[in-house]
C-alpha cells in the first residue's frame, strides 16, 4: 500500500522495485490523491503491463486516509505499507514479512530504513533527520509508513492510521498499537532506501509539517 501525490519522479523506481522483488507481491495498491503532474498515466502504465498494480483515484486524500483506502480495499489479510521516494532492495518484502511466517503471533514488523545521498547536503540532511541516531535495534524502533507489515485485524483494532493528522500519523499509528499490546518486531534485513529532500527549502517545509504533526 503507498499513498502518492505528484510523484512522477519517484513512482517509476517505487513501481519498478516492487514488481521486482525476490517475493512478489500478491497486488500492489497505490491510492492518488490528486496527482498533476503525470503520477497516474505512468501508474496506470504499469498497471496494464502487470495487473497485480492497482491504481485508486481520491483526490484531496492525505496520507493516512490514503493508506486506510487502500487497506480497506487489499484483498489479504497482511498488509505491508511504504512510501513514494522509496526504493526498496530485493529482498524487502521477502525479509519484512519473514517473523510472520516464523512465528503466527506476530501482529507487526518494522523493516529498516537508510538515507540514500547523492551529495553533501542530502547526506547532512539525513544526519538531521536521523538526529545522529545509530540504526534501530531491537529495544529501540518504530513502525513507520516508510517500512512496515502488519495484520488487517490489528490494523482495525488499533482503528487504522489517524486521518485528522497531515503528519506524523505513523507515529501515533506505532502508539496505538503499542498501547494495544501488539506483538511487534524488527525486521533488520528489510531494507528500504529514501532519499533526502533536496534543497534546505524542502527540508525546511519537511521539518515544519513533521513539527506540526507531531
Amino acid at each position: 500500500i503507498s499513498t502518492v501525490l505528484n510523484e512522477r519522479g519517484a513512482i517509476e523506481v517505487l513501481l519498478g522495485s516492487l514488481i521486482s522483488q525476490a517475493k512478489m507481491p500478491d497486488e500492489i495498491i497505490i491510492v492518488d490523491g490528486g496527482s498533476k503532474d503525470g503520477t497516474i498515466d505512468l501508474i496506470q502504465e504499469f498497471s496494464q503491463k502487470n495487473n497485480i498494480v492497482k491504481l485508486i483515484k481520491a483526490p484531496g486524500v492525505n496520507i493516512a486516509k490514503g493508506r486506510n483506502i487502500g487497506i480497506k480495499n487489499a484483498a489479504t489479510p497482511l498488509l505491508a505499507v511504504i512510501d513514494a521516494g522509496c526504493r526498496p532492495n530485493k529482498k524487502w518484502l521477502e525479509e519484512l514479512i519473514r517473523p510472520f511466517k516464523e512465528d503466527n503471533t506476530i501482529d507487526a514488523v518494522s523493516g529498516i530504513i537508510k538515507a540514500e545521498c547523492f551529495n553533501d547536503f542530502e547526506f547532512y540532511s539525513s544526519k538531521l533527520i536521523a538526529g545522529g541516531s545509530s540504526e534501530p535495534d531491537d529495544n529501540d524502533f518504530k513502525v513507520l509508513g516508510r517500512s512496515a507489515a502488519f495484520k488487517k485485524d490489528i490494523w482495525a483494532k488499533a482503528g487504522g492510521y489517524p486521518e485528522w493528522l497531515y503528519t506524523a500519523e505513523d507515529t501515533l499509528f506505532d502508539l496505538k498499537l503499542r498501547k494495544i499490546g501488539a506483538k511487534i518486531k524488527l525486521a533488520k534485513n528489510s531494507i528500504v532506501y529514501w532519499r533526502p529532500r533536496k534543497t534546505i527549502l524542502k527540508m525546511a517545509k519537511m521539518f515544519y509539517l513533521y513539527g506540526r504533526g507531531n
